[in-house]
């Protein structure tokens, strides 16, 4: 079953971003996990809802939020034209705010979705992801409310995701189904061909950290910056 719902119903959700793309994954993978345990129809009822759960709201002022924007913009621009330009540095709260009040495609496509907190170098995420772009009827007005546990990272020319754990309505996923998923699907591949803002800002950057409760955007330097901006000149 897991391959039956596995890219082919998936390619027009990839914008929702690398927080919830996974869940996505799941429930397909469930049904190669339970076997004949369980139907397709029964996980979808045990681990979707039909309304999405009420995420927290960022709380800044006005003159944060607009520092916050400000920040984010002055990097897109140098990310941009390829210019140099000093490591980003963003809290869970700076993220959440881009994602609730950012024009950028890649917030935009987490809003109401989405709430991060940065623990030590991981992501934990809580998630409201509806289900209608997979195209499955039995999914149709159907939410995946959960909690998510992750890692990500950019160290030489490498883009890495890895779900530590993923629960759905409070249920946990087991670890041998969590394991098949990310053992079918790069994920972090799969989101840099779908996504192209992600696939730029990727080329922009020579790494990506979470560390200390804070994610850090490395922009390149020297030789390697200059080569970028001789291929977009091209």
């Amino acid at each position: 079953m897991f391959e039956k719902y596995d890219k082919r119903k998936i390619g027009s959700c990839m914008a929702f971003g690398c927080l919830t793309v996974a869940g996505l994954f799941v429930l397909g993978g469930f049904g190669a996990y339970f076997g004949m345990k369980a139907t397709f129809e029964s996980i979808v009822s045990d681990y979707t809802d039909p309304v999405p759960r009420e995420l927290p709201k960022v709380d800044v002022s006005r003159e944060e939020g607009e520092a916050i924007l400000g920040r984010w913009e002055n990097f897109s621009e140098s990310m941009e034209k390829a210019e140099q330009t000093e490591e980003l540095e963003l809290s869970a709260t700076d993220v959440n705010y881009l994602i609730s009040s950012s024009r950028e495609p890649l917030f935009l496509a987490l809003r109401d979705k989405a709430f991060v907190r940065f623990e030590g170098n991981q992501i934990k995420s809580e998630i409201a992801l509806p289900l209608d772009g997979l195209e499955i009827k039995e999914v149709r007005g159907r939410y995946l409310n959960g909690d998510a546990e992750l890692s990500i990272a950019l160290e030489e020319g490498e883009f890495e995701i890895e779900f530590r754990s993923i629960a759905a309505t409070g249920r946990g996923i087991p670890d041998a189904l969590l394991d098949q998923v990310q053992s079918s699907v790069d994920i972090a591949n799969l989101l840099t061909e779908a996504e192209p803002r992600l696939a730029d800002l990727l080329q922009y950057l020579d790494e990506i950290r979470v560390e200390d409760g804070k994610l850090r955007l490395k922009p390149k330097r020297g030789q390697n910056l200059e080569d970028l901006r001789k291929k977009m000149a091209r």
